[in-house]
């Protein structure tokens, strides 16, 4: 009786402390610049990712204000998480030191403004870094037009991953 009831404690305590969580953030129509193709399959993650017991936060064309909201839900409670995914797609800008993920409504960023027109990719992977050896970001973007200011160029540039 008393191994049952260990092991009835056992497996009640694992999923208090153990927290799979999954961010698919999928922008593939932008007010302005060009649409990315099939960005929007990304959310076929979904399904898989909660068959295996993550608890997935999704989006499809978000705005800036959105994004962030859907990673600070991802994010609430964040205590015990032992496995991370995050996925992004859609337009991404970099300067000379950082990169950032652009929400829908971005229109023409520069160097000043790129904060508030989307998701620090540094973020991001600290973020990610709450899981130390279980995390994984995945990013998917391609060559599209997309007008921008001073300071920014399309694309990703070198990432700074934190250990874990």
């Amino acid at each position: 009786m008393r191994f049952l009831m260990s092991l009835l404690l056992v497996g009640l305590a694992v999923p208090a402390f153990a927290d799979d969580r999954a961010l698919i953030i999928a922008n593939q129509h932008y007010r302005s610049a060009t649409n990315i193709a099939a960005a929007d399959t990304a959310m076929g993650a979904r399904a898989a990712l909660e068959a295996t017991g993550f608890r997935v936060v999704t989006g499809a064309d978000l705005a800036a204000a959105d994004q962030r909201s859907a990673l600070a839900q991802m994010l609430a409670n964040r205590a015990g998480i032992e496995r991370l995914v995050i996925l992004l797609t859609g337009h991404f800008v970099k300067s000379e030191r950082a990169s950032w993920f652009l929400g829908v409504d971005a229109a023409r960023p520069n160097l000043a403004t790129v904060g508030g027109a989307g998701l620090s990719l540094d973020t991001v992977l600290e973020i990610a870094a709450a899981a130390p050896g279980g995390a994984v970001v995945l990013l998917g973007t391609e060559a599209r037009q997309i007008v921008l200011g001073a300071g920014l160029q399309p694309g990703i540039g070198p990432l700074d991953i934190p250990q874990g």
